[in-house]
């Protein structure tokens, strides 16, 4: 008597064991990518877009990464496939982070949108959840997007950053694009880049972080449409040559945005910045420039509640900026909607 089963397994390839199905429906319904992330019972999976099996973890620890370990496997695929450029798309799942886990150049990671793909710091970590490593190259083209980060600050009580870029001896990852995150509840910086050059920071939600929303330095920046609500500081930003616009700094508990360490250049335009220094009223700015030269202010609205000690501050060491159009409302702590200690400072065409 034939034994259909066997037949059909071995004859007609469309009748497959269960794991392989699900691989063909990843395939054939996501969005086009390198490789596709999923959660699969207790293990994490890979699948290679273009095979539909399973390239990295799984039961079987395929690509020699530990399947129950979900930073073990998108390394073993970033440091595998780095080099060519890849797409890795995460699925709508939470994925609990027990351990950093390294950047490279060339990498696109995309999630599901806000609320359906989440990475979860996981607890006792006390670590950054994604990092560069500094041994490498400079290197470009990172970018990440459509997720959540969730520092679980609660349960990591000494450190832990979202995104740490650090440089080193003149190396640096540059041209990274970050765009609609909703970073969250991360004990420090939550994204933090020391030097970088082309970096693109769009339409992010970065709240309630205990350390900064931003700490960026960097030239040719584009920091535009993100939403810093309710963490340390709004943003920390230096550099030169950088675009700072339609942004929201909002009731952080020291100043919303400072431009220091030589900066220049800068354009600082259509923010709401907004009801800043709730940690102390009359001690911090909506908007500090500290050695800031030849910045421009323009177009932006600025409302200092009842804590801000100033809608606008310029140190002594801010040189030749530009300051027209704006708009104050309740412009500080005090009588003065804005301090002017800058050289050369052009004020002008501003609502009081």
């Amino acid at each position: 008597m034939t034994d259909f089963a066997a037949y059909n397994a071995t004859t007609h390839p469309i009748i497959r064991k269960e794991d392989d199905y699900n691989s063909i429906l990843d395939h054939a319904f996501e969005k086009s990518a390198s490789y596709i992330l999923r959660k699969n019972g207790s293990y994490y999976e890979i699948i290679n877009g273009s095979t539909g099996k399973i390239s990295y973890g799984g039961s079987g620890n395929v690509g020699g990464a530990t399947g129950t370990v979900f930073a073990d496997v998108i390394q073993a695929c970033i440091n595998a496939n780095y080099s060519e450029g890849i797409m890795l798309f995460l699925k709508p799942e939470t994925y609990y982070v027990t351990k950093t886990i390294f950047l490279r150049g060339r990498i696109l990671m995309q999630g599901a949108g806000m609320g359906a793909t989440e990475l979860y710091l996981n607890n006792d970590v006390n670590d950054n959840m994604f990092e560069w490593d500094t041994a490498n190259d400079t290197e470009y083209f990172t970018q990440i997007q459509d997720m959540e980060l969730d520092g679980n600050n609660a349960n990591n009580a000494t450190n832990g950053k979202a995104l740490c870029i650090p440089t080193a001896a003149g190396k640096r990852l540059s041209d990274l694009h970050i765009f609609r995150l909703y970073v969250h509840h991360f004990r420090e910086v939550a994204v933090e880049v020391d030097y970088g050059w082309g970096v693109m920071l769009d339409n992010n939600i970065i709240e309630f972080n205990t350390g900064m929303g931003g700490d960026l330095a960097g030239n040719s920046m584009r920091i535009t449409n993100n939403r810093f609500l309710e963490n340390y500081y709004g943003a920390q930003i230096s550099g030169g040559n950088n675009i700072i616009s339609n942004n929201m700094f909002y009731r952080s508990d020291r100043h919303g945005l400072v431009i220091l360490g030589a900066a220049y250049g800068n354009t600082i335009t259509g923010n709401q910045i907004l009801e800043n220094s709730q940690e102390h009223a009359n001690w911090y700015d909506g908007l500090w420039l500290s050695n800031s030269n030849n910045t421009t202010v323009v177009g932006n609205a600025f409302d200092g509640g009842s804590q801000e000690r100033y809608g606008l501050k310029l140190d002594a060491t801010a040189v030749k900026c530009v300051v027209i159009g704006n708009g104050f409302k309740n412009g500080s702590y005090g009588t003065d909607y804005y301090l002017d200690n800058g050289t050369n400072t052009v004020i002008d065409h501003n609502a009081t």
